[in-house]
């Protein structure tokens, strides 16, 4: 059966369209069906996503994991009616934009994947943690992600606006376009607007003063305010004037200086009720943020 979107463009016209998109933006772009199937794309082939491969495992019956997933983020912004950013297995960001004329839903684009914040080493340690590459397959993706695109926040929302315009001709036949990410935000995407973002920081500060005690994670804590986290890590740097590790390590350095002149628990004891995996660490932090040790600072 022919795919509903060929009943608004011929395909064609459709991968002229597309090679315009990628040209312009430099980013990998593609097609999906009302069903999630790709119908074209352009710059798809990225070292990265290749390599990150090779660790993924398949799903039963060999189901490719990426093309499941791209599926579902169309699926779910087909029915939302909305673009929304959406994070991947690797932690990379992808822009979904939804096809639809009237309620008939004719399918999705899909740009990415992209960063939109520098990528640090606590990438990695996920990465590691959650699929056990060996040490060459990891050394592997770390010299591939420096090829991955760099966007900003700012400029994917332009994007969404820029895809809106290119198809709204095309879709409008009884049909209003969809809402991009800046109009309606989606789930991952809320709070993204800067001017916007004051209660999610603020939800996620307290969340931190209250789990500093334990190895909290970046991405546990976009969770819990429902952020995308290369959102969220963008966003926090942005209102708070430091990296979310830097300002996490800071709550935990104030309560151990507490502990150190009220106490005489020993340092260790310290550094593992508030958070630090072991004291060496701990000491090098506290020692960065107060300019003594631990053991100086107790006197």
């Amino acid at each position: 059966m022919k795919p509903a979107l060929y009943t608004k463009i011929q395909p064609k016209q459709l991968e002229k369209l597309l090679k315009c998109l990628h040209s312009c933006l430099d980013l990998p772009v593609s097609v999906l069906d009302e069903n999630g199937n790709v119908l074209c794309g352009l710059g798809l082939s990225l070292s990265f996503c290749l390599c990150f491969k090779k660790i993924l495992p398949r799903r039963s019956g060999g189901e490719d994991p990426c093309h499941k997933l791209h599926a579902e983020a169309g699926k779910r912004a087909m029915k939302s009616g909305n673009s929304f950013i959406f994070s991947c297995h690797a932690n990379l960001s992808h822009l979904s934009f939804p096809l639809n004329s009237g309620r008939q839903q004719l399918g999705s684009i899909l740009i990415g994947p992209f960063f939109t914040d520098t990528p640090d080493p606590d990438m990695f340690v996920d990465l590691s943690k959650r699929y056990s590459p060996g040490t060459r397959e990891l050394l592997e993706l770390y010299e591939e992600a420096k090829h991955i695109p760099f966007i900003t926040p700012e400029k994917a929302e332009q994007i969404s606006w820029l895809i809106s315009y290119v198809f709204s001709p095309i879709l409008s036949s009884g049909s209003s376009m969809p809402q991009t990410a800046a109009q309606n935000r989606t789930e991952e995407t809320k709070g993204t607007d800067y001017g916007k973002g004051t209660d999610a920081i603020e939800n996620a500060i307290a969340y931190m003063k209250q789990h500093y005690n334990r190895p909290l994670t970046l991405k546990e804590t976009a969770d819990h305010v429902e952020l995308n986290p290369s959102y969220f890590s963008t966003l926090f740097k942005q209102s708070c004037g430091s990296s979310f590790k830097e300002y996490l390590n800071s709550i935990r350095i104030e309560e151990s200086k507490k502990l150190l002149a009220a106490t005489d628990r020993s340092i260790l004891d310290i550094a593992l009720s508030i958070g630090f995996e072991d004291q060496s660490y701990f000491t090098k932090v506290f020692k960065k943020y107060t300019g003594l040790t631990p053991k100086q600072y107790r006197g």
